[in-house]
């Protein structure tokens, strides 16, 4: 509510002076120029069924003034996020895991160069499909592959049969 207090009472049947009878409305004028700035609505006065439906705008909010307690739950969706938004500063160490993120969103165009190493990969989770045909993988990088070859004529025999115990020995495959 709004409280006007400053105004001259006339008595009735009396004389009323020009200047008090203008300083009224004068009065009143500033009152209500008042009103529309807020500046004489009384602290409580605007209650919630009082504001208008959508009359409250972000340009209206103070900075910090909406808490988390405050937002109804499931008030905020992703359809009323500004693209943009949101950003790597406003969200705090560790709140997004695993579970939080859709399925393939995050692509290896959102991940930082560097940021995966070979502690991110869990060990056993590289197969034969994931190495692309050119990758051209160095035969040393590889266990278990023979890289030279020996003896005087740097041979390889390759049987199927049992080994001859030749000179340079022999490479025998069973099957």
């Amino acid at each position: 509510m709004a409280t006007f207090a400053g105004y001259n009472v006339f008595v009735t049947g009396t004389t009323i002076d020009v200047a008090p009878h203008n300083e009224n409305w004068d009065d009143v004028a500033t009152f209500v120029n008042g009103l529309a700035t807020g500046a004489n609505i009384d602290n409580g006065a605007i209650t919630e069924p009082k504001i208008a439906a959508s009359a409250v705008s972000n340009a209206k909010l103070a900075t910090n003034a909406v808490a988390a307690t405050n937002i109804q739950t499931d008030a905020v969706t992703t359809a009323k996020i500004q693209d943009d938004a949101v950003t790597a500063a406003k969200i705090a160490a560790g709140a997004v895991g695993a579970t939080e993120l859709a399925t393939d969103a995050v692509t290896t165009v959102k991940i930082l160069d560097g940021a995966v190493t070979s502690g991110k990969i869990a060990d056993g989770t590289i197969v034969n499909a994931d190495i692309n045909a050119s990758a051209a993988v160095a035969a040393s990088k590889l266990a278990g592959v023979f890289t030279t070859a020996s003896g005087a004529n740097k041979t390889i025999t390759i049987s199927t049969a049992a080994p001859t115990g030749g000179a340079d020995g022999d490479i025998w495959f069973k099957y």
